[in-house]
């Protein structure tokens, strides 16, 4: 499981790592890597050792190659307590992974149809997320289910799809 962002309260990675603690003790197996820096590394950081979570938790830094490291993961994480529109999610969806997401304000509702191509919990709320969490981590062929789901609602934003629609738009403007 991956997450990804700046390390900052926005992204609710505190809320992240206290819903993976939940969850960690049925699945021994699955790791959480969360991939970004920022000024709450240290805080995470700390979390992560109070809770004991060391050995399946790892605060990854930045990367250049998201994509990639999307590629080898099975379920993405957003904890967001608001965002704009998570280009990450899209991201995520593109490489057919199973997208779990706080229903904050704003963002994972306009790309995630619940149980669709994604999971979307009640925002802030880590038992509804280490919930939905167990639930795709529980079932390999709800994981596939979305993920190909999720890969449709990526190819809806696709540059040429976006593209088109603007040249459109503009167009219409300028007559």
């Amino acid at each position: 499981m991956i997450a990804a962002g700046r390390l900052v309260p926005q992204k609710g990675f505190d809320l992240l790592i206290a819903a993976f603690a939940l969850v960690t003790a049925e699945y021994p197996d699955w790791m959480l890597e969360i991939y970004g820096g920022g000024p709450e590394e240290q805080a995470l950081a700390a979390q992560i050792e109070r809770s004991g979570l060391s050995r399946v938790v790892a605060l990854a830094g930045p990367t250049a190659a998201l994509s990639v490291v999307m590629a080898q993961a099975a379920v993405f994480a957003l904890s967001s307590r608001y965002e704009g529109l998570p280009m990450v999610v899209l991201e995520a969806m593109d490489k057919q992974m199973a997208v779990v997401a706080y229903d904050c304000p704003t963002g994972p509702r306009e790309l995630i149809s619940d149980g669709v191509n994604g999971v979307l919990v009640a925002p802030q709320d880590v038992d509804a997320l280490a919930a939905a969490l167990r639930l795709v981590m529980s079932d390999v062929s709800l994981r596939a289910q979305l993920g190909a789901a999720a890969a449709e609602e990526a190819a809806e934003h696709d540059l040429s799809r976006i593209g088109e629609q603007w040249t459109q738009l503009l167009d219409r403007l300028q007559a």
